[in-house]
């Protein structure tokens, strides 16, 4: 499934991509296609270490 939106987080501490809320319809979907429902949160990266 494709997340309605994706956008990347990012401070001193690190950065982290998280998707938009799922929408009823696509709740729908998944819950027909029995899937679970994606993750909220992708791609947590932390900055090297100097």
């Amino acid at each position: 499934m494709i997340p309605k939106s994706l956008v990347t987080l990012a401070t001193p501490d690190g950065q982290v991509a998280q998707r938009s809320t799922t929408t009823p319809g696509q709740k729908q979907i998944l819950a027909a296609l029995d899937l679970p429902e994606p993750p909220r949160f992708f791609d947590f990266t932390v900055p090297a270490a100097d």
